[in-house]
């Protein structure tokens, strides 16, 4: 039986391009927060529309995500917080004649899996062994040490069961940065690495100093401020309440801290209240995204992502692309890019040195800050643009299909 439920879970588009045709299959895993607001959803879209594929996402609950995938495997709350995707197939007897329907015409020649300690991995890799299909893994971060340095005793559980096999197995694992590729070499030892840049997408027509009065106004914030941007979820793993500290604890006349995101934690807001009604220069705002967010870099002066993790950093690139200069930790993958003169890059997450990178920012010369928001611009234009990551994973995808077909 469970061979069965595992054999039709195939969701198929077929990709057509210029050197033939190959059928891909991407399952994905849906964070239980709204994934419009998370890097995930970027990435997992961006994988999508160069193929024009569909997606399988396994989600927790019924009420977001509806514009996300082709089909959600909607199972009340089962995922990574409950059973660490150990499958129950009886749970997707619902989907069986739907999944069946989308499958039973086509043949996979390549199968994505993103992340892991969900169900979609478990899947693909079954998949994958019993159709004798190629398939790429793409950890998004989550080989990472800091991923492993909470519920230890059930991830590690978990590698030893289901993710060092599905690692050992991939005929690829598609890394974002080398960055991210070194970080995961305890796991990655047998496995051959692809990396490749994720790529951004910029607004066809900016014009920044319109956008700078029109945000600028909405927010309430004086032309003569100086704003230092944080914009990213509010969680503990990019530490927005340690942000704010050391932006207190910095020297930081004429500056104001924006911090605009989609608040995960009760405990985070309540902090971040407090230190804001305490310091007026702390504006804080629920998530922009869409036109309103390239404003919002805009009218900004400068941004600062101090995260323990993170894969890529969308918002840490977009606004380089918009030619701000950076404070940043060791934990953004990205960094290194960075790191010769476009950011200010803290060595450690000690109080005392993540402020004196930001005062050594805060303190910077107009001119300094402007020259290197103008070294980010082309740290982007060099490494993150769409066409370059767009031309990267079809070279990628065709290179492990297990067949390219004519066209018909």
């Amino acid at each position: 039986m469970y061979n069965l439920f595992l054999n039709i879970l195939i969701i198929v588009d077929q990709i057509c391009l210029k050197k033939g045709r190959f059928v891909l299959l991407t399952l994905n895993f849906t964070a239980p927060h709204l994934p419009e607001y998370g890097g995930l959803f970027t990435a997992h879209e961006a994988f999508r529309k160069v193929g024009n594929g569909k997606i399988v996402d396994v989600v927790g609950r019924q009420d977001f995500g509806k514009t996300y995938s082709d089909l959600q495997l909607r199972v009340g709350g089962f995922g990574i917080k409950n059973n660490y995707g150990i499958p129950f197939p009886l749970s997707y007897a619902k989907n069986y004649d739907e999944i069946y329907r989308m499958g039973r015409d086509e043949q996979v020649s390549l199968i994505v899996i993103h992340s892991l300690f969900s169900d979609q991995a478990v899947y693909g890799y079954k998949i994958a062994k019993h159709l004798g299909i190629p398939y790429l893994f793409v950890p998004h971060g989550v080989l990472d040490p800091y991923i492993f340095s909470y519920n230890k005793i059930r991830k590690n559980t978990w590698m030893k069961i289901f993710g060092n096999k599905i690692i050992a197995g991939a005929s690829s694992v598609i890394c974002a940065t080398s960055n991210e590729a070194e970080k995961a070499a305890p796991f990655l030892k047998e496995s051959k690495i692809d990396i490749c840049e994720w790529g951004i997408q910029i607004p066809d027509k900016i014009t920044r100093d319109l956008w700078r009065q029109e945000m600028r106004r909405a927010l309430k914030i004086a032309e003569k401020d100086k704003v230092l941007l944080f914009l990213g979820r509010m969680n503990s793993m990019k530490r927005p309440v340690e942000i704010a500290k050391r932006f207190v604890g910095a020297q930081n006349k004429g500056w104001t801290l924006l911090m605009v995101g989609y608040f995960e934690s009760l405990k985070i807001v309540d902090e971040l209240r407090l230190l804001s009604a305490a310091f007026p220069n702390i504006i804080l705002h629920d998530a922009i995204t869409g036109l309103k967010k390239w404003k919002l870099f805009a009218a900004s002066d400068a941004f600062i992502h101090l995260s323990e993790r993170e894969n890529f950093g969308y918002s840490v690139v977009e606004a380089a692309a918009m030619s701000l200069p950076l404070v940043l930790s060791k934990g953004v993958d990205v960094y290194p890019y960075f790191a010769s003169g476009s950011a200010f890059v803290s060595q450690d997450y000690q109080p005392k040195n993540e402020i004196f990178t930001v005062e050594k920012m805060l303190n910077s010369s107009k001119e300094k800050l402007i020259s290197m928001g103008e070294k980010s611009s082309i740290v982007v234009k060099e490494n993150f643009t769409l066409q370059k990551f767009n031309t990267q994973l079809t070279n990628i995808f065709l290179k492990y299909s297990k067949k390219i077909r004519e066209e018909v």
